[in-house]
């Protein structure tokens, strides 16, 4: 009879500490360097004009294969950007974390979860959408990139994150970026397969703290 209260000691002793592996909050940090491509010509009469841009093209960060999360994140979130250029909704919403589609309805009352993205989309892209426009229309290419990634939360099968966005303005032969990066949010929840994206802003706490416990936030946030 004692070996089997032993036993069931044993199984308890291992479910227990399975769980709380399964609940244990990791964080890592990335290098934060930024690889830029010089400029070919430097006319400084441009950068007095425009003193948030510097001269350079950012390079879009990328990983080994061994880095599978990561590079998954870069992959699709180069679908998003895509999307979010061509104003492709459909594909937008495959993307966007929807949590924060939820939240946002708050300034969307009345609205359906599409309804909200379509005017979230709006709100968000139509103006640059118009100054991309003009700016490919005189030969000079805007693009959205991924200079760096900051941290990473991992708890059981989910993985948050958080990561730096700029843009390259760039014509043939001058080249400059914006000094300005947002931030944005990663969020996978099968282990780095697939991805979803949010702006990190003064919401962000709120949106995930709608389905991860305060301290996976305040890690995200680095408080």
């Amino acid at each position: 009879m004692k070996y089997c209260f032993f036993l069931v000691f044993i199984l308890l002793f291992y479910s227990c500490n399975c769980e709380s592996a399964k609940n244990r909050v990791f964080v890592e940090t990335y290098d934060e360097h930024i690889k830029i491509i010089d400029s070919p010509q430097k006319p400084l009469e441009l950068l007095e004009k425009q003193p948030f841009l510097a001269f350079g093209k950012i390079e879009q960060v990328s990983f080994p294969d061994s880095m599978k999360a990561e590079r998954n994140l870069i992959a699709q979130m180069s679908v998003y950007k895509s999307a979010f250029f061509h104003g492709d909704v459909l594909t937008c919403g495959k993307y966007i974390y929807p949590d924060a589609i939820k939240y946002c309805k708050q300034y969307y009352r009345g609205l359906s979860d599409e309804e909200a993205l379509q005017k979230l989309m709006k709100d968000v892209s139509g103006s640059f959408l118009e100054i991309m426009s003009v700016c490919e229309s005189r030969g000079i290419e805007v693009s959205l990139v991924n200079p760096n990634l900051l941290r990473k939360v991992k708890c059981g099968n989910d993985i948050i994150i958080v990561f730096n966005t700029t843009i390259n303005i760039c014509s043939e032969y001058v080249y400059t970026y914006s000094k300005e990066m947002s931030r944005d949010i990663g969020v996978s929840q099968n282990n780095g397969e697939n991805w979803l994206f949010f702006a990190e802003n003064e919401d962000t706490p709120a949106i995930l703290g709608m389905h991860y416990s305060q301290e996976i936030v305040n890690k995200v946030m680095n408080y």
